[in-house]
This record gives structure tokens, sequence and C-alpha cells, in this order.
């Protein structure tokens, strides 16, 4: 029995001086502890626009004006090229295709399009299109309007974009 006792109060006299051990750099240490957070936000400042070329005023409405292009090219910032960012383009209709729309809501679907080498089709038979953005290379979204009769009107077509970051 004595020698359990003796054990014991060795093991526990070793645990309790090891637990109440002050830290040696502010042992003696009689005033206020003063202390300091610093906060720091860390962001991917990283944008996407879009741009629109070959188009013109007018068109002839009837066939034989040949297909046309209307060109989407996204920008970038400079940061979007150095985190690997991911970005997407698509249209408005239907497996997000591009759509010559109206102001009456007459609506043409676009099936055919022509994409940057630093692009991919999203899906089967889609208008959504996604890439990887690079320190160069060809983005670029062409969307053909085919040689066919169109209705007289105004008509726009719209594509949206989104980066993905990391």
């Amino acid at each position: 029995m004595k020698k359990i006792s003796i054990i014991a109060s060795l093991v526990f006299s070793l645990y309790s001086g090891l637990s109440i051990a002050a830290d040696p750099v502010i042992t003696g240490n009689k005033g206020n502890i003063a202390s300091a957070t610093a906060k720091l936000k860390f962001v991917n400042k990283c944008s996407l626009n879009l741009s629109i070329s070959g188009i013109n005023d007018e068109y002839q409405a009837q066939p034989g004006r040949g297909a046309l292009r209307v060109t989407f090219t996204p920008t970038f910032d400079n940061n979007c090229k150095n985190i690997n960012a991911k970005y997407h383009i698509w249209g408005d209709g239907i497996n997000n295709k591009f759509q010559l729309i109206n102001e009456r809501g007459d609506k043409y679907t676009l099936s055919e399009y022509f994409v940057g080498g630093n692009l991919d089709r999203v899906g089967t038979n889609t208008g959504h299109f996604s890439g990887t953005v690079t320190r160069s290379g060809n983005y670029n979204v062409q969307v053909v309007i085919p040689d066919q009769y169109i209705k007289p009107g105004s008509y726009s077509i719209t594509a949206h974009g989104v980066m993905v970051l990391p």
C-alpha cells in the first residue's frame, strides 16, 4: 500500500508541476499583457467583360445576304490569368442557345457557333461554352445567323458570362 501511494504522489506532483508551470517569458511580470490582432482578407480580383463585334446597323431580311456572324469577345483582368480562373458564356434560349429576339417577341434560335480554341462546349447541342483563362488564347464565341428569311424588325442577341474562381 505504501508503494502505491508513493508512486501516486510522484505522478501527481510531476503532472501538477507541468500543468501550472508559467511561461518563462512572462514569469515575474506584474503588469497587464497587451495584444493586437491583424485581420487580413485575401481576394481574387478577377472580372470578365464581354464586347461585341461583326455587326452593321442594317441587313436585308431576305435570303441572299449570306450568313452573318456576331462575335462576342471576353476580356479579363490580368489577375485572372494567374489564378487559373474558369469562365462560362451562354445565350438566352433553351439549352443556353443564343437567340435572335425582336421587340414583338419573334425569336430565332441559333444553333451554329464558331468558338476559339480555348473554349469547350458544355453539354451536347447547347450554346453554353466554358474555358480556363490562360496567358494567351482565342476566347471568342461567334454566333451564326443563317442566310434565311428574317421578319423585318430590330433584333438583339444576348450573351451572358460569369467567372468561376478557384
